[in-house]
C-alpha cells in the first residue's frame, strides 16, 4: 500500500505523528505507535523509519 506521509514528527519515545492524505478520509492527523500490532501502523512507522518520508522533526 502507498501512503501520502508527511509532517512526521517525535512526540514521545516510540511516538510519531504524522499528517496522514488517507484515501477514504482525506487529510487527517495519525499517531504511530511502534510496536502497536496494527499492520497499516507499523507498515507507515517502518517507512518514517526508512526515511521515506522525509526527516523526522523533534527529539527521539
Amino acid at each position: 500500500m502507498d501512503f501520502e506521509i508527511s509532517n512526521p514528527r517525535h512526540v514521545a519515545a516510540g511516538v510519531i505523528d504524522v499528517t496522514w492524505n488517507h484515501p477514504d478520509f482525506g487529510v487527517i492527523p495519525y499517531t504511530c505507535v511502534n510496536g502497536s500490532g496494527e499492520t497499516e501502523m507499523q507498515a507507515i512507522w517502518d517507512a518514517i523509519q526508512r526515511g521515506e518520508f522525509g526527516p523526522v522533526a523533534g527529539a527521539a
